[in-house]
């Protein structure tokens, strides 16, 4: 076998290593099935070879070639195919460079988590900063309260025992006086009764008996942690919405706070699965239930867009088109959804508007956005929500959107206080 080579294997037919072949009476073989074809083209049972007329319809199998043959193929397939063997190689090469790719966005978001570690641990220190300087405040001021109520009333008691000592002293000398009188048998004793009896006539020296002279402990140190947390109520912001900085497109600079934001530099972040394009952020947190509301101060931006955007899967790469919101251009307020193009808001053109409410139903399957300066309705989104709502915000302008904080009630009821039943 060592000796043919693929020449000597080669079927005259169909150029191609012998199948099934076949010997023939001149000594030539063919494939079975190109012999056979051969001699219908031809009407005649002749070799395609040597055209020498074959004495029988059904020529010998050649076993010996057949064998030659699968060994040789048997062997071919061992070979490396040099052609193969280029495409495996650009194949793995292309793999090899997508593979750098993953390493190389992997060493971006490593770097990336570092400068995201630092700044929040700035900020985070800068709240607590705030919340201490609230608390000392606080506590100095509870503490200077309770030294002027202890020296208010220690003046008080010393005034009581001053004016007491004087009473005690006027007492003592008519006192003396009487004695002296009573040993003498001397008639100014009279004068001594009568004093007497004037001290007696007299009221006791005693205090205010409306006040009570003992610190009021109670209103310094009763439920304080919870009287703090009431004031803090009214000191502290709640928004709620706050932005996510791992959604934020590129070109958008976002506040300390995660409330604010506008056209910034291009930070070159890295591209993740929930990056959005260029100017476009959304809030940290979605919505799957409910009712919820959230107010928008677009301010002075002149290209903006609010609203929001639907994830029905948790794997779902988000596409921009695919939400529902209002958008302010150099032309006015328009309205865009993924099921329609821009339909311009009737009688808000031209109109300015500074300040959005966002109501969104989820069980309606409603998005409202009103003026909150006239508080009427601009428009409404219908869809039934399947998946997870995200709050989406847009802003091509180097003048900040906020988000509007949301004032704190307290209800004594709603926190579960006692109505001392």
């Amino acid at each position: 076998m060592a000796s043919c080579s693929e020449d000597d294997l080669t079927c005259p037919t169909c150029m191609g290593i012998f199948n099934n072949p076949v010997l023939l009476s001149c000594g030539h073989s063919s494939c079975f099935e190109c012999l056979q074809r051969w001699w219908r083209e031809k009407r005649a049972q002749v070799c395609p070879v040597c055209r020498a007329k074959c004495t029988s319809a059904n020529p010998p199998r050649n076993l010996a070639l057949k064998n030659l043959c699968e060994a040789f193929v048997l062997e071919q397939g061992k070979k490396v195919n040099p052609r193969e063997l280029r495409e495996k190689l650009t194949a793995l090469r292309l793999k090899l460079d997508t593979l750098r790719g993953v390493k190389d966005g992997y060493r971006k978001i490593s770097e990336h988590v570092k400068v995201q570690a630092k700044a929040t641990e700035r900020q985070i220190k800068k709240q607590f900063k705030m919340l201490h300087r609230f608390l000392e405040e606080e506590e100095e001021a509870r503490v200077a309260d309770l030294r002027e109520e202890e020296e208010r009333k220690s003046q008080r008691l010393r005034e009581l025992v001053e004016n007491l000592s004087r009473e005690m002293a006027s007492l003592s000398e008519i006192v003396r006086s009487t004695e002296e009188a009573l040993s003498e048998g001397n008639v100014s004793g009279l004068k001594c009764k009568a004093a007497i009896d004037k001290v007696a006539r007299d009221p006791n020296l005693q205090d205010d008996p409306g006040e009570c002279q003992l610190l009021d402990v109670a209103k310094h140190v009763g439920s304080l942690s919870y009287k703090i947390w009431q004031k803090m109520l009214r000191v502290v912001r709640y928004y709620p919405v706050v932005l996510d900085p791992n959604t934020a497109g590129n070109l958008l600079s976002l506040s300390e706070d995660l409330t604010a934001f506008k056209e910034g530099e291009d930070q070159r972040l890295p591209d993740t699965r929930n990056r959005l394009s260029f100017l476009s952020v959304l809030a940290s947190e979605g919505y799957s239930l409910g009712k919820h509301s959230w107010d928008v101060q677009v301010g002075e931006s002149k290209c903006w867009g609010v609203g929001v955007i639907e994830k029905d899967k948790p794997d779902k790469k988000l596409e921009e088109g695919d939400s529902w919101r209002l958008v302010n251009g150099f032309f006015g307020l328009v309205a865009l959804g993924p099921d329609y193009e821009g339909v311009a808001i009737p009688g808000w053109s031209g109109q300015e508007v500074t300040r959005i409410r966002l109501e969104l139903d989820f069980a309606r399957g409603s998005l409202a956005l009103t003026d909150l300066e006239s508080h009427m309705l601009i428009h409404e989104f219908r869809h039934r929500f399947r998946g997870k709502v995200f709050p989406y915000f847009y802003n091509w302008d180097q003048n900040y959107i906020r988000m509007l904080p949301k004032r704190l009630a307290y209800s004594p009821r709603a926190s579960g206080g006692s109505d001392g039943n």
